[in-house]
């Protein structure tokens, strides 16, 4: 799901109900006009992807974003290098644990996971540096900017000393998403203390109430290759405790649970020979807690806890758009792993039904365990084998595709098997 910076400007735009939300909302909000006009933030650099000094190849940036080069072909030529940036102003990065340097060798994993869900930016200029200071532009997108990517316009100064100063005092890599396996996890209080997040109170969810919780058992389900936490006591949201979790850079995965991600790897391996090269990309696999509740907050059309008046789980933000659903915190398939949200930019039409690639998909993604099974999201997949593995799902996985419609038929397929 991306990560949304309301535009006021916008919401004053509209006409009947959304002109009544919208003045109640500018009431609310005093400088409610503060994005007129506005697409360049200042953001500092967190590292470059890749190999440092290198070019990101025009391919892989379109494939990993999903951004066509357009009429003005800006990434035909090449050139472009990849940071992650954080924005420093009215910024959407709140929500995150603020990155530490990459430190010790145990921490540069755990650290670059957490730096990879910042903006990804593009830059044509000279090499930039951790700690440096950029402007950044952002495309609108209706009712928010896509702060997914964004374009550094200028290099506006390096505030590498200040930020040196601010690391000792930030989040540790290690306990950034409450703990690693070098970092021990607090006391339980309820299933476990949930990691650290912006949990309204109040919720039916609230401190980690309906956090779920398995055993591992995907030895005994004849996945003997992973067997090593066979009897071991997982919870959702929790998993990067566990060590188990696996990624893959070539498809931006940064986390699924390791029979998932075998599935997954078959898959996209069909879809790419189907496709004619095209890759299957991930926006996002694994979440943690803290990362649940900020999607299910973001659903808050009626009320802070993303619920509707009758309590069930809300799809709609604060501007009444459907934005999808989002589970109860500690419930999310994607807090076990086996949940995954494509990143469908390049389909046609994006995120459709209508689109060649959903169709295909649909009708296919299953022969590899994955199903698209949550009403209206064409991007959003399951593992339907996650309830096999483990022992104490409340509830089985659904193995049943929202819509029968979609579907393409592809006399010339072949089922890919990957050793």
């Amino acid at each position: 799901m991306s990560k949304d910076l309301i535009s006021f400007a916008d919401l004053m735009s509209g006409t009947g109900g959304i002109d009544t939300l919208a003045s109640a909302i500018r009431k609310a909000a005093a400088p409610s006009d503060k994005f007129v006009g506005k697409n360049t933030f200042k953001a500092r650099v967190l590292r470059q992807l890749g190999r440092e000094g290198a070019d990101l190849n025009p391919k892989d940036i379109q494939n990993m974003n999903g951004v066509e080069a357009g009429t003005e072909n800006r990434f035909t030529g090449g050139g472009y290098r990849g940071y992650y940036v954080m924005i420093l102003e009215d910024s959407p990065h709140s929500f995150l644990p603020n990155p530490c340097a990459q430190g010790d060798a145990p921490k540069v994993a755990d650290n670059q996971l957490l730096q990879s869900m910042y903006t990804t930016a593009l830059y044509s200029g000279d090499t930039l540096h951790p700690g440096d200071e950029v402007m950044i532009r952002m495309e609108k997108k209706g009712f928010s900017y896509d702060t997914d990517i964004a374009y550094i316009v200028e290099r506006i100064g390096s505030n590498q000393v200040q930020a040196s100063k601010e690391m000792a005092g930030c989040v540790a890599p290690s306990t950034a998403f409450q703990g690693s396996t070098t970092s021990p996890s607090p006391s339980p209080t309820h299933l476990g203390a949930p990691p650290p997040s912006k949990d309204p109170g109040g919720c039916p969810w609230s401190n980690g109430r309906r956090i779920r919780k398995v055993i591992w058992k995907a030895g005994a389900a004849g996945y003997k290759k992973y067997d090593q936490w066979d009897g071991k006591e997982i919870r959702n949201g929790s998993l990067e405790q566990t060590g188990m979790l696996v990624t893959n850079a070539r498809h931006n995965i940064k986390g699924l649970v390791p029979p998932a991600m075998d599935d997954f790897l078959r898959l996209a391996a069909a879809f790419e020979a189907k496709f004619n090269g095209q890759k299957l990309m991930v926006r996002q696999g694994y979440r943690d807690y803290a990362g649940q509740v900020n999607q299910r907050l973001k659903r808050n059309f009626y009320n802070k806890c993303g619920s509707t008046p009758a309590g069930k789980q809300s799809s709609k933000n604060a501007a009444g758009q459907e934005i999808g659903l989002a589970a109860d915190p500690g419930t999310s398939m994607h807090g076990w792993g086996a949940g995954i949200d494509l990143n469908t930019r390049a389909w046609t039409p994006r995120a459709s039904t209508n689109s060649e690639e959903f169709k295909w998909l649909n009708k296919f993604s299953k022969n590899y365990n994955f199903v698209f099974n949550v009403q209206r999201e064409a991007w959003h997949l399951e593992w339907v084998l996650f309830g096999s593995i483990v022992q104490g799902l409340p509830t089985a996985v659904s193995t049943t595709r929202w819509t029968g419609d979609a579907v393409l038929d592809d006399p010339g397929y072949q089922k890919i098997t990957l050793t």
